[in-house]
């Protein structure tokens, strides 16, 4: 199984929300389980932009 980083991100209102709804109709656990599909989930539908888009951080 892959190492997992823990990393600390700032939610807008909108997408705390987003989440807080997803966690509470119980289509997921917890709020890193909502992330983590919505997250998955991007990566189908943009897998090209994720992996070649730079991140304009260094």
């Amino acid at each position: 199984m892959p190492t997992c980083k823990t990393r600390s991100v700032f939610l807008t209102r909108n997408f705390e929300a987003f989440i807080d709804r997803k966690v509470v109709s119980a289509r997921h656990r917890n709020a890193n389980h909502a992330v983590r599909s919505t997250l998955q989930l991007l990566s189908v539908l943009a897998p090209k932009e994720i992996s070649t888009k730079p991140s304009g951080r260094q």
